[in-house]
């Protein structure tokens, strides 16, 4: 079923590999094919822009047993909730991907950028800042490393405390 939704993708026909994978699903939900499956499609989906289907797709593909699956399964669910303008439901998937072992470095450090933009989302400029730094500092993808570091510059003005008023005699 798994290679039926693989071969239907490859030839342009979503509908076929959507009925393939989602037979997979409802007859083997506990396979590592699922939910390599269930990321493929999650993957898909955040690339048309539907991104509930993406967060729903890669939820299921977060329960894989293979942590390099789960990793980007999680990553998927972060940006797609942002996306949708839910930064509190991102930031445990962000943080959850980033903590996964053995995720590729780059999307390590797409999840840690991730979770500084959920907290600055949040308004807790902070714990953003800390992320922010992090990623500037020892991502190996430039572009994401520049990319953090004018986040952190744009955030630097929240993270100064308010002037004490002045005191009345």
């Amino acid at each position: 079923l798994y290679d039926a939704g693989a071969i239907a993708v490859a030839l342009d026909r979503p509908r076929d590999a959507e009925t393939a994978w989602g037979r997979l699903r409802k007859e083997f939900s506990d396979h590592p094919l699922t939910a390599r499956a269930s990321l493929e499609q999650a993957e898909a989906a955040f690339s048309k822009k539907n991104f509930k289907d993406a967060a729903a797709l890669g939820r299921a593909a977060s329960k894989s047993p293979e942590d390099a699956v789960r990793g980007e399964a999680l990553l998927v669910i972060g940006e797609s909730e942002m996306k949708l303008q839910h930064p509190a439901q991102a930031l445990p998937a962000f943080q959850a991907a980033a903590d996964t072992p053995g995720l590729e470095p780059a999307l390590h450090f797409r999840a840690l950028a991730g979770t500084g933009l959920a907290h600055e989302n949040q308004k807790q400029w902070a714990q953003a800042a800390k992320y922010y730094e992090e990623v500037a500092e020892k991502s190996p993808d430039k572009t994401l490393a520049a990319w953090a570091k004018a986040r952190r510059a744009a955030i630097a003005a929240n993270l100064k405390p308010a002037p004490k008023a002045a005191k009345k005699r």
